[in-house]
């Protein structure tokens, strides 16, 4: 019989945000609140067999052991993150059964909202219970750092101050009572690289204020 696990993989959006300078590795600090919506997208994965010899370790962009649907037809391997994901975690653990992957894709594409980040984060905690790898949460955080700067987050979830490239990450307690967002989908993507240079030209042209984090959230410790 083969074994399954469905896993939700939700959306965040940023309550704060605070642009720093440009490092040297290209990326900039950012300082932001993160907070997970019930909203997201649907993974399913479905092992199809038993483990399969010499599968192509350290290709991360997928392989002949997995095949994914649901991320869109015009997306490469290389871009796409589940598929990124199993292929870092078939190198970490050597885990080798191939592998049908379902994608529901309920968050719009260049959203904003770190979909494709929790898709990734989620794909490394359900092949963590799939393969019953018990791998720590600091092993599948060095795994979701390679995939991008906001996987790490979307480990945990919840509400956290995120600082550096994505990689500190402060749990938060949140609102206790429930607190609705609306979301609005303009019908079109937004390349963070671009949000990112017209949101420094736009800080560069106002004075700099001082900053003070929403009072709805307050540090677990």
């Amino acid at each position: 019989m083969s074994r399954s696990c469905v896993i939700h993989a939700p959306c965040k959006i940023n309550v704060h945000l605070e642009v720093g300078e440009r490092r040297n590795d290209g990326y900039h600090n950012l300082r932001s609140i993160f907070l997970c919506l019930e909203f997201g997208d649907l993974l399913e994965f479905r092992e199809l067999g038993p483990p399969t010899e010499g599968f192509p370790l350290g290709e991360a962009g997928g392989n002949d052991l997995e095949t994914v649907t649901g991320m869109g037809e015009d997306l490469p391997p290389e871009r796409n993150i589940v598929t990124k994901a199993v292929s870092l975690f078939r190198e970490k653990t050597g885990y080798a059964k191939p592998l049908s992957i379902k994608l529901e894709k309920r968050a719009p594409l260049g959203g904003g909202l770190g979909g494709g980040s929790s898709d990734g984060a989620s794909a490394l905690i359900a092949l963590n219970a799939l393969a019953e790898a018990d791998l720590s949460r600091e092993d599948l955080a060095v795994m979701a750092e390679k995939l991008g700067s906001d996987v790490p987050f979307f480990l945990a979830g919840g509400a956290a101050l995120v600082e550096g490239r994505g990689e500190r990450i402060r749990p938060l307690e949140g609102p206790r009572a429930p607190l609705w967002v609306v979301l609005v989908n303009p019908g079109f993507p937004a390349e963070p690289g671009r949000l990112l240079r017209n949101w420094m030209l736009f800080a560069k042209e106002r004075r700099k204020a001082p900053v003070v984090l929403p009072v709805l959230f307050r540090t677990t410790s």
